[in-house]
């Protein structure tokens, strides 16, 4: 905060050769409230000077930047720029891009889900595969049933002939014994 008025007069301090014109930064005004009125001052000649300003996360601090990404000059004819912040010189212009949260939680899903290559790609063509093979086991299986079931089938049809064979067997064995019997 400042412990007393500041007024930088018209021509005392220039960004790319513009004056920024008179600024007053009050002594009553939070430090937010005076790096806000900076910035209007700054944006009002960005037309001219191609630099615009913005205020940082934490509102106390200006960040100033050039759209074209060249560089930029700060002059300062009477040691203002330091009393506010600035630093009279030459700055090279440069563009830092960040990837926010939601870039990469966007990237992260997206590996997930999207496309052949992701995990849920992945993931439902191992289990594709996975039911065409179990469908085929099934079937074969199923195959291998009926199959047995015939030969089983067959075996049974086999059986009830050998049994009606054998029964008209003991038939005819069981007329002869009781025959027998009854003659003696």
């Amino acid at each position: 905060a400042l412990s007393a008025d500041l007024t930088i007069p018209d021509g005392s301090l220039k960004i790319n050769g513009v004056s920024l014109g008179t600024v007053t930064l009050l002594a009553s005004n939070t430090q937010e409230q005076n790096t806000q009125l900076m910035m209007s001052a700054i944006n009002a000649i960005s037309d001219e000077t191609g630099v615009t300003a913005t205020i940082g996360a934490n509102g106390k601090q200006l960040i100033l930047e050039d759209s074209s990404g060249e560089s930029f000059a700060i002059s300062d004819s009477d040691g203002f720029a330091a009393r506010v912040g600035l630093q009279s010189g030459t700055y090279r212009g440069k563009q830092d891009e960040l990837t926010g949260i939601f870039t990469s939680l966007d990237s992260f899903f997206g590996s997930l889900l999207e496309g052949e290559e992701s995990t849920m790609g992945l993931l439902d063509q191992n289990l594709t595969s996975s039911e065409e093979r179990l469908t085929d086991e099934i079937q074969r299986i199923l195959d291998r049933i009926n199959a047995r079931y015939d030969t089983m089938a067959e075996q049974f049809i086999q059986y009830n002939q050998i049994i009606s064979s054998m029964q008209a067997s003991f038939s005819s064995l069981q007329m002869m014994i009781d025959q027998a019997s009854s003659d003696s």
